[in-house]
């Protein structure tokens, strides 16, 4: 089971206004396996993961 979960980040820097900000991130695990492949004859890789798919910019004044 992977999450998209969220936490709250400082941020501060010398000569800027200190702010606080909400970040989105994965958490958990990603099903992921791999096997070798006796049509190619090579080694295949199956995973998947948490990814992100919508962002959001946001500007400070």
């Amino acid at each position: 089971m992977v999450l998209v979960t969220g936490a709250e980040e400082i941020i501060d820097e010398r000569g800027c206004e200190l702010m606080i900000v909400r970040v989105n991130r994965c958490s958990g695990h990603c099903l992921s396996f791999t096997f070798p492949n006796p049509i190619t004859g090579k080694t295949s890789v199956h995973a998947k993961c948490c990814r992100m798919t919508d962002t959001e910019w946001v500007s400070s004044n």
